[in-house]
């Protein structure tokens, strides 16, 4: 047994009366078929499918179409439907078109079809409604025998000059209708190609713009490499410079240091023995060291001895010396702790020392 809401197509008998004369397309009755099961129409049934056509249910018109075909267009409208006296009977009023009218009055077809719905769902408003028409088709295939035949009389509409057979007018049809789908289908392959086309360019455009970046991103990384070797390199060479720099100052300093004691020592303002202890510790004292020493030796009064040459002056007399020149580079050592930690000047730091080490107060 089919669901409710399968389409139904059932096939009745007829002989095509006059133009607007109502048609019998349904009626009371089981009905058994070997694909669709069993059907069981009765009074209620007819009078719901009358009273939703009647109440426009559907919302349009319902088409007349061949062999359940829709795509092949349509043959006419159901202008209106009626039930019979004892409403066993249901009948429709076909409005047939140009083509409708050609088509049945050369023999092309001899029967309708009703198609309905069980059940139905309106898609706007949701209501549902049970034994809905949907339309009719013609067909020369019925399914539901011994139906009220209609006696066939002259048409109202004007015949051809040339009366088109029932065949030539179905092959025809047919025909027309295969050659305008094709037509349209040749179209949308044409346009289909057409934008496959513009797809193919832009594909080919991109893979060109991909491997001109990808030649740029090279010669990039490239350059980028160079670069950073030239800049490894300069900074090797300018860490050199500076060594050298600072060798060569050191070098210097070292220099003005010793002829510093030199001239101090040809002055006779230190002792061959005393240059010689300050020159062995040049390269251990710092800098401002070595300048404050070079400042105090150069301001001493002439205390060697006329005759003293080189380190050949008594020992005791280089040990008293020495313990002199300890002195002076401690306080030279402590003017330069006091320098970093009170952030001052060299002669104010040495001042600070020197009140330290004689025993004075800060």
């Amino acid at each position: 047994m089919p669901q409710n809401d399968e389409l139904w197509a059932i096939v009745a008998p007829y002989a095509l009366g006059e133009i607007g004369k109502p048609v019998q397309i349904l009626k009371t009755g089981k009905f058994y078929f070997d694909d669709l099961g069993e059907l069981d129409i009765t009074k209620d049934d007819l009078k719901a499918f009358y009273d939703n056509f009647r109440a426009n249910v559907r919302g349009q018109k319902l088409p007349i179409t061949r062999e359940h075909m829709p795509q092949y267009g349509k043959l006419g409208d159901i202008a209106d439907l009626e039930l019979g006296d004892d409403g066993t009977t249901l009948y429709a009023v076909p409005d047939y078109n140009e083509f409708g009218q050609k088509e049945v009055n050369g023999g092309a077809w001899g029967y309708t079809s009703v198609e309905f719905r069980r059940q139905w769902t309106h898609p706007e408003t949701r209501t549902d409604h049970r034994n809905v028409l949907m339309g009719l088709t013609l067909t020369n295939y019925p399914r539901i025998k011994g139906m009220e035949e209609v006696a066939a009389s002259e048409p109202r509409a004007i015949r051809l000059a040339e009366p088109i057979t029932s065949s030539e007018q179905r092959s025809t049809t047919v025909a027309d209708n295969a050659e305008t789908r094709l037509a349209e289908l040749a179209k949308a392959q044409e346009t289909m190609q057409a934008q496959l086309t513009q797809l193919a360019e832009q594909a080919k455009t991109a893979e060109a713009a991909k491997t001109e970046l990808a030649e740029k991103l090279g010669t990039t990384e490239a350059k980028l490499s160079e670069t950073t070797t030239k800049l490894a390199d300069a900074t090797t060479a300018l860490a050199e410079a500076q060594r050298q720099i600072g060798v060569e100052r050191e070098t210097r300093l070292l220099l003005q240091f010793s002829e510093g004691l030199d001239k101090a020592t040809r002055e006779g303002r230190i002792t061959p023995a005393q240059r010689e202890a300050y020159q062995n510790k040049a390269g251990e004292m710092p800098q401002a060291q070595r300048e404050w020493l070079l400042t105090d030796v150069a301001e001493r009064p002439k205390v060697a001895l006329l005759g003293e040459v080189g380190s050949g002056a008594p020992r005791s007399e280089q040990g008293g010396n020495m313990s002199a020149t300890t002195e002076r580079v401690d306080l030279a050592e402590r003017a330069k702790t006091i320098m970093a930690e009170k952030k001052i000047g060299y002669k104010a730091a040495l001042l600070q020392a020197n009140k330290e080490m004689s025993g004075g107060t800060h």
